[in-house]
């Protein structure tokens, strides 16, 4: 049985990145909470590897808050 837990693992409120002037991602919202699965689907430069790169810190975020 999984059982998740209501606090947040994972999260971004009004998130924004990119890379040099170019934004890639805005107003991005997500929570990701312990025992969860998440997948990000979309088209290629769609901001999928953009968005877990600002996840880890190796792309800045140009807005927003991200908690880990």
């Amino acid at each position: 049985m999984l059982v998740t837990d209501p606090a947040p693992v994972i999260e971004l409120e009004g998130a924004a990145f990119g890379y040099d002037d170019r934004t890639i991602v805005s107003s991005l919202d997500l929570t990701v909470r312990r025992g969860e699965v998440v997948a990000v689907l979309g088209p290629n430069g769609a901001g999928k590897s953009t968005l877990l790169r600002a996840v880890c810190g190796l792309s800045p975020m140009t807005a927003g808050r991200l908690t880990i």
